[in-house]
């Protein structure tokens, strides 16, 4: 009976408070932005597939690629662990097969550790590969490019966290029917990292 909230990675398996936060959206909005901009072939670099805020990103992901008439491919789908030599062999392999225009990381050291290996390639963003993190990254307005981003509101579902749990402390137990789940958007910044396709002709 020890009150407690999930935040951010939660579990369906735990009856509780939760806190997360709209991942399918920040995912769906942007691999949209990426497909708005010319792009077809958009590759989604992700944490491990246990994980709910992957299952979450990953369906926005795909819903966008339904909306506008692209074809999910597997093959453009990784699940990447925490070392940052795997997330280079990631991109190292992404581009041995037919190279994708675009690519989306899940998030801060995805987003750093694939931005490095893709600026080792000596490929041009967002040229060649665009590219967006998912992230809280505050340095993101500096890296060259700079990175386009979805921003999650991690002070909003801290606050939102402790809220609900300072409310549980003062409660009597509750049960299962009053638990609550609140959803924070989450923020689409472009930058230069994911700009309109250049025409070479």
């Amino acid at each position: 009976k020890l009150p407690f909230v999930l935040f951010d990675r939660v579990s369906d398996k735990i009856d509780a408070h939760k806190v997360v936060a709209d991942n399918f959206d920040g995912a769906f909005k942007a691999t949209e932005h990426l497909i708005l901009s010319g792009r077809k072939r958009i590759a989604h670099i992700t944490s491990p597939s246990l994980l709910s805020i992957t299952q979450e990103r990953l369906a926005g992901y795909r819903a966008a690629l339904e909306k506008y008439n692209i074809q999910y491919d597997e093959l453009l789908v990784k699940y990447c662990g925490f070392a940052p030599e795997e997330a280079t062999k990631i991109v190292d392999d992404l581009i041995e097969n037919p190279k994708p225009d675009a690519i989306i990381t899940t998030s801060d050291r995805l987003a750093l550790d694939c931005f490095s290996a893709i600026k080792e390639k000596n490929i041009s963003m967002p040229n060649d590969v665009a590219f967006i993190g998912f992230t809280n990254l505050k340095v993101a307005h500096l890296l060259d490019p700079s990175l386009s981003t979805v921003v999650q509101p991690a002070f909003e579902i801290g606050q939102a966290a402790a809220e609900l749990l300072l409310d549980s402390i003062e409660r009597k137990p509750q049960n299962i029917e009053q638990f609550r789940t609140i959803m924070i958007p989450t923020e689409m910044v472009i930058r230069n990292s994911s700009g309109f396709l250049v025409d070479k002709r």
